[in-house]
């Protein structure tokens, strides 16, 4: 969203260079992060987002002002990866698992209802679920089903 904002004007190019600047500062070795360390970029994060937040508001750019909007509205809730160890800093690897999913749902649910669509999409989510949690997809419907 924020790379959108930067095409836009040369404000959002310098939005999107420092919202990727404080990513690279919060990120840097996360992986090996204790969770106090983690509490602490947390913190640390916090401040120069509300500079950001005010600095570019006002902005002309649609874009810009969504990317804040963003970024406000969504503030407890998107650095939801420095609290806890075992969620992504971006959500890549989520996106790329539903692409299958959303693919067969617009070619069959388009030429049915919207009902069997949705229906679809869950059911080909849990197993998904179960990979990402290590546990076998197999198993645990041959589980459910006896």
């Amino acid at each position: 969203m924020a790379k959108v904002g930067a095409e836009e004007s040369a404000r959002g190019k310098e939005l999107y260079a420092a919202l990727n600047e404080i990513y690279a500062r919060v990120t840097r070795n996360l992986e090996h992060a204790s969770p106090r360390a983690r509490t602490c970029r947390l913190a640390w994060a916090e401040r120069p987002l509300a500079e950001l937040g005010e600095r570019f508001r006002k902005s002309w750019a649609r874009g810009v002002r969504k990317v804040v909007t963003y970024l406000e509205s969504g503030r407890a809730s998107w650095r939801t990866f420095l609290r806890y160890s075992r969620v992504e800093a971006t959500n890549n690897r989520a996106e790329r698992s539903i692409e299958g999913a959303v693919v067969i749902r617009k070619i069959v649910g388009r030429r049915r209802n919207s009902k069997g669509a949705e229906a679809l999409t869950r059911l080909r989510s849990v197993p998904g679920t179960w990979k990402l949690r290590g546990e076998s997809p197999s198993a645990n419907l041959y589980a459910i089903l006896r």
